[in-house]
């Protein structure tokens, strides 16, 4: 566990902060143009994931002429794709009622589209989110970072192996080819490939490379404020002085400084994220059921099995680590109470500021999206039910259309 050092705080550090924090509410752009340069101190080799941020022009470091060309070529390949899901889906549902839960799923692009088009508006303030997050907490686990950030890249394309390897891929690639019938193997092969791929980059490659920088982001606070409860819980009564607690109240206000922000800047694209694999996960449990009792075709079943599984973990994980936030501020402040509550029984003093009162008055931090889903681990078991509620829905839908 990392200690931290309470005593590089200094007791006159409050007014500063607080200074700092109304400046930062104040004037919020005026702030973010004094950090434009965190990222070229940020390390000497900055992992895969901030690296395909600043690439993609999703932060505001980007070279200037690398972002004139690579954030309109990647918008424009995006909206493409999503205009061609949303003609192909419409086809499909034409011809046949059975596509019905597959274009559920192509609604995702939508939401991908959505969330890359909030991102690049809020880059600036990505940016200094970022550097935030890195004053609070140095990033250093790259190794482990990266392998995470090359799994989310690459695994996805398993799903467009399987379509390949269907029985029914002359029927898929007529789908992709918005009806066209072809006949060549090796054409079959090329669209379902290409289309499989571009399709994969906006989802579920994009999102999940989000969520996981959001997992990331939520994990690491959550560890720090565990490591805050731990450093404050070896205090003895006598130790526990004001500039002691004061340093903590401070270390506090600048992890509440940088979760406000992180609400700002991801309550959107969070609510669009969550939706999109909501839907996924209920066409795919769907769409498993209705091949499995209507065909037989392995490479199909492998590949929505698969789908559901991403759609699920990126789900959960998100839940769990973004749940994990207001469980550990409430035991950061209980251990402050109580620790504030030993000292007065073993001082028998009453006079001394009560800065524990403040801290149990304030509510404890939940992300939520657009203030409509709030994250809580409690919510993952409503989650599943959802799931299994809203699949059956239209299942019988599907049937009933059919």
């Amino acid at each position: 566990m990392e200690r931290i050092n309470l005593n590089v705080i200094s007791v006159s550090k409050p007014v500063k902060l607080r200074k700092r924090g109304k400046k930062f509410r104040k004037n919020f752009c005026s702030q973010v143009r004094s950090c434009s340069k965190w990222y070229l101190k940020y390390a000497r080799e900055p992992n895969a994931l901030l690296n395909l941020l600043k690439w993609a022009g999703l932060m505001d470091e980007t070279n200037k002429s690398v972002r004139r060309v690579l954030l309109p070529t990647v918008t424009a390949l995006f909206i493409l794709v999503t205009l061609d899901s949303i003609v192909i889906s419409v086809l499909g549902a034409i011809e046949n009622p059975e596509y019905q839960l597959l274009d559920l799923h192509m609604s995702n692009y939508i939401f991908g589209l959505s969330t890359w088009i909030v991102l690049i508006q809020r880059k600036k303030f990505v940016s200094t989110l970022l550097r935030m997050h890195h004053e609070i907490r140095p990033y250093v686990e790259k190794k482990a970072t990266d392998t995470f950030t090359y799994l989310i890249s690459f695994l996805p394309f398993i799903s467009t192996v399987m379509f390949v390897c269907t029985k029914d891929r002359a029927g898929i690639t007529a789908f992709l080819a918005y009806g066209y019938p072809v006949t060549t193997p090796h054409i079959q092969i090329l669209v379902v490939l290409f289309k499989s791929i571009i399709y994969n980059i906006l989802y579920p490659i994009f999102p999940n490379l989000i969520i996981f920088l959001l997992c990331m982001l939520c994990h690491r606070v959550s560890r720090q404020i565990r490591d805050l409860t731990s450093e404050v819980s070896k205090f003895s009564p006598e130790e526990f002085s004001i500039s002691k607690q004061t340093a903590v109240v401070n270390y506090k206000r600048k992890i509440d400084e940088f979760l406000g922000i992180l609400q700002k800047v991801f309550s959107l694209p969070s609510f669009l994220l969550c939706a999109a694999n909501f839907i996924s996960c209920c066409t795919h449990v769907g769409w498993f059921v209705w091949i499995y009792t209507n065909n037989e075709d392995w490479a199909m079943e492998i590949s929505y099995i698969f789908i559901f599984i991403n759609s699920t973990a990126s789900l959960l994980a998100f839940l769990w680590t973004a749940g994990g936030l207001p469980l550990d501020m409430e035991a950061l402040v209980n251990e402050f109470c109580k620790k504030l509550q030993c000292r007065l029984i073993h001082r028998g003093k009453a006079d001394e500021i009560d800065l524990g009162k403040g801290l149990n008055e304030e509510p404890s931090f939940v992300l939520s999206g657009c203030g409509i889903v709030y994250f809580r681990r409690s919510t993952i078991l409503s989650l599943i039910a959802s799931i299994i509620t809203y699949t059956l829905l239209l299942l019988n839908t599907v049937h009933h259309g059919a």
